[in-house]
């Protein structure tokens, strides 16, 4: 991806897809959470080009935008802390979730 054209709205709601797949179960309580924070539109575009992807496309794409919305250490926590709030709407902050937020916290 060149041409990197979506909102900083959009760039968190498909990071946030993401990280609801990362356990391979994206609940109910996941996907609700999601549509309450951003609208159906968006959620649904977001999804869709989520489910185009592999999971090197989705992790590059997000690396590719990240300096453009979240290029500080205070920007990043923020992102952060909004990866770790979607990892706990299920209830549950699994081993694997908090693997996957420790690589993403290296990553990003």
């Amino acid at each position: 991806m060149s041409n990197l054209t979506w909102s900083r709205e959009e760039f968190i709601c498909f990071l946030l897809i993401y990280t609801s797949h990362v356990d391979m179960d994206f609940s109910n309580e996941e996907k609700s959470s999601l549509c309450k924070k951003f609208n159906t539109e968006m959620f649904e575009k977001q999804f869709s080009h989520f489910n185009g992807l592999n999971d090197y496309q989705a992790l590059d794409t997000i690396l590719k935008y990240k300096p453009q919305y979240f290029p500080s250490e205070d920007q990043k926590a923020e992102l952060l802390g909004k990866i770790k709030e979607q990892f706990l709407t299920d209830g549950d902050f699994s081993d694997f979730e908090k693997e996957i937020y420790h690589f993403l916290e290296r990553m990003l």
